[in-house]
């Protein structure tokens, strides 16, 4: 039988309509701070620095240490078979590492220091097959990376995008997400506080979630979702 799902309503029983969301910032922005806040994460971590964030954001989340791509295999493949199962939001931090990963096993099965333009290709869709098995599992999607800045010689401006190799691989990454965030410190009066941009000019390549746009100022994804989800 053909079931028909009124979209709002799929979205906000995650009926298949789950969130999939790409934050990006600089090292020490507050990346690992705020992906704790997601419900019931399971963090898969490529870096052990990440840990002393997440577990001051939230003392509760569970990690799964992937600082090569056959922890991070053994770990997707735990959780399609769903011998991992207490869990709500599944989380990579972050993605600018794992295509490091990725790249390097591409160089260890080339034997070359450096990737053809072919191997470029090899890398470009490997990681687009993760992103797409990732998405289709039944559960919520956040992904870090960190940021790619250029400034404009002539002008001065500055453009800030997710930070990975390969000419067209940011633009490409961006396309499997429902929003693209920055996060980053702000200087106020009360002193400095963590702020999540969802929408901004065209240099800073953010995508904001329908119906949930600007500046988040101390931003909770359990609560940003949770938004999405109910906003009319």
């Amino acid at each position: 039988m053909v079931k028909i799902l009124k979209a709002a309503e799929a979205l906000k029983k995650k009926q298949g309509g789950f969130i999939q969301f790409l934050v990006m910032g600089e090292t020490g922005s507050g990346k690992s701070h705020l992906i704790a806040t997601a419900k019931k994460p399971l963090i898969l971590l490529t870096e052990a620095n990440g840990f002393a964030s997440i577990a001051a954001s939230n003392p509760n989340a569970n990690v799964i240490p992937c600082y090569n791509l056959t922890d991070f295999d053994e770990a997707l493949r735990a959780i399609k078979d769903g011998k991992i199962k207490d869990f709500d939001t599944l989380i990579i931090d972050s993605l600018t590492e794992f295509q490091r990963m990725i790249k390097e096993r591409i160089q260890a099965q080339t034997k070359k220091s450096f990737l053809s333009q072919n191997d470029w290709g090899t890398l470009a869709n490997d990681m687009i097959k993760y992103i797409r098995a990732i998405i289709r599992l039944p559960c919520d999607f956040i992904a870090t990376t960190l940021i790619d800045t250029t400034v404009e010689e002539d002008t001065g401006i500055r453009y800030v995008k997710p930070l990975f190799e390969g000419r067209k691989t940011a633009s490409q990454i961006c396309t499997f997400f429902t929003a693209v965030g920055l996060v980053y410190k702000e200087q106020t009066q009360n002193g400095v506080v963590r702020a999540l941009l969802l929408d901004g000019p065209d240099r800073i390549s953010v995508k904001p979630f329908p119906k949930l746009t600007g500046k988040i100022i101390e931003p909770n994804l359990d609560d940003i979702f949770h938004q999405v989800r109910n906003k009319k």
